[in-house]
């Protein structure tokens, strides 16, 4: 039964996460003076014709150092490589059970070097590849009591990792911790623990938000709907800087409850073949902190409850600089994307696998108007 239900609560929780949503018009995100957006100049993605660029479901994108865009498309267990002017160069495509190899993906990452990260959760395992496609190290978690939920890279191929813990005799929570060539964790970051339920609401009450820079420093927030807190941590595991702001609970919609219900309930169906057992109540508030990454400069994006296509830009020294929204084409009727912002670049695409799966590159635009004295 723990598994089960371990299933399910993480169907709800990593469904997209690392990950941004939404779309709004940049005048309702910074004032009248200065406009800060981020607009697409290029796509990559057909709906019918050359498979290279046609996509089934987008599920990690990645820009590495020397501008090449990764597409990782989970319906094929393939990695799709363009240049940074959208030409199709090569895949990548580990299927199978060995060493380096997967039966399904959902995570992509590079570091500075141009060395690929791949992660599996269904396979409990993470990787590391040379940018032909080498094996570099594997991670495999073989321990009941740890599972990998979400991951990020770090320098030296390492692995930041967001694992549900189990502790005796009935503890369990997540953790936030690096690894590198084993399963026991070389620095834990951040460890949260509660009474173990059947139900997993130990995971919702013990989630964090987490991402990494390219100098291996953490960036962690405690899953809240109430208060917005991060804290930098060095790749050694020592607290850099604190980010407190004010913060104003947010509501979600009926829709949005009810919609999140029933995908949750249909998990719990595929899982356990009945929807009996299932008792779980959506959160009727926003996550304060939905997600976090960090460009090429170091700024911290963050994206918080409220408007879905907002994001609170901080220095890297955690000082808040302005907001930024998103601006995305409206042909396609879609209003959820998943944005990637990285150190080498920023690109975007639909969220759902039955739309047009497009990839947009975008660039940040700024704006400044006549004062309004």
């Amino acid at each position: 039964m723990k598994f089960i239900t371990f299933v399910f609560v993480v169907l709800v929780l990593c469904s997209r996460c690392g990950y941004d949503s939404g779309k709004t018009d940049p005048g309702e995100s910074t004032g009248a003076d200065t406009l800060h957006y981020l607009a697409p100049y290029d796509s990559i993605g057909i709906d019918i014709g050359d498979s290279c660029y046609v996509f089934g479901d987008i599920w990690g994108q990645c820009i590495f150092p020397d501008g090449t865009i990764g597409i990782l498309d989970r319906s094929i267990t393939s990695v799709k490589f363009y240049s940074p002017e959208g030409v199709y160069i090569r895949e990548f495509s580990p299927v199978g059970s060995g060493p380096g190899e997967f039966l399904g993906l959902d995570r992509l990452g590079c570091d500075e070097y141009g060395n690929i990260m791949l992660a599996s959760f269904y396979d409990r395992k993470l990787a590391w590849f040379d940018p032909e496609f080498s094996l570099i190290e594997e991670v495999m978690f073989t321990s009941g009591n740890r599972a990998p939920m979400r991951v990020y890279p770090v320098p030296d191929t390492g692995f930041v990792v967001l694992t549900s813990v189990f502790q005796e005799p009935d503890s369990a929570g997540c953790e936030v911790a690096l690894f590198r060539g084993s399963d026991e964790p070389e620095t834990v970051y951040r460890k949260r623990l509660t009474i173990f339920d059947q139900m997993c609401e130990y995971q919702i009450a013990t989630d964090m938000i987490f991402i990494t820079d390219q100098f291996g420093r953490v960036y962690i927030a405690n899953r809240s709907t109430d208060i917005f807190n991060i804290i930098c941590y060095s790749p050694e595991g020592d607290t850099l800087y604190c980010i407190d702001q004010p913060y104003e609970p947010v509501r979600r919609s009926q829709e949005e409850i009810d919609n999140e219900f029933e995908l949750a309930r249909q998990n719990w169906i595929d899982a356990v073949g009945t929807a009996a057992g299932f008792d779980w109540e959506p959160p009727a508030y926003q996550l304060s902190i939905k997600s976090m990454m960090v460009d090429g400069i170091g700024r911290l994006w963050v994206k918080g409850g409220g408007i879905d296509a907002l994001y609170h830009v901080f220095s890297e020294t955690g000082e808040y600089l302005h907001d930024c929204a998103l601006v995305m084409p409206d042909w396609q009727g879609v209003d959820d994307w998943a944005v990637h912002i990285g150190p080498y670049g920023i690109i975007a695409s639909t969220r759902n696998p039955e739309s047009y799966p497009v990839v947009y590159m975008l660039e940040e635009v700024t704006e400044v108007g006549s004062s309004s004295e």
